[in-house]
């Protein structure tokens, strides 16, 4: 078993992290490291923050690879965006009606999702002298 498998993490960290039990194992060693990352604060946290933590994982945990880049990207773009326009812009929006938060929110441009990285394909290895024989070399070109 790696230190990284659900059965080798410890009690609290499963305990701080199990709303991503069914997940745990489609994860990535560094996606593993953040989240454990994650749950050894949980201990600091007052109950609330607790909850919220958790309901935020199961929520997290209920996207689709897609929704998540999406999620990443609309991170990064409120990141740059000045504290005091995102509370101004928060308490406007706080006081739409659900209608007119639904109507909002599907007037708003999608973003591009990040480029994909494709990935590299490996070289192929020379074929060994004797497969090779019958073939002629071929010589670069000399323009």
């Amino acid at each position: 078993m790696t230190p990284l498998e659900w059965g080798s993490i410890t009690p609290a960290q499963q305990l701080a992290l199990k709303p991503l039990v069914h997940v745990w194992p489609k994860l990535n060693d560094t996606q593993k490291k953040k989240w454990l990352a994650v749950g050894n604060t949980y201990s600091n946290l007052s109950p609330d923050e607790k909850n919220r933590l958790q309901e935020r994982m199961v929520q997290w945990a209920a996207l689709t690879p897609h929704q998540r880049t999406q999620a990443r990207v609309n991170f990064a773009v409120t990141q740059k965006i000045p504290s005091q326009d995102k509370n101004e812009r928060w308490e406007v929006y706080q006081a739409f009606t659900p209608e007119q938060k639904k109507t909002m929110a599907a007037s708003a441009p999608k973003l591009p999702l990040a480029a994909q990285v494709n990935k590299p394909i490996k070289p192929q290895k020379p074929l060994p002298p004797s497969s090779a024989a019958g073939l002629a070399p071929t010589a670069p070109n000399a323009h």
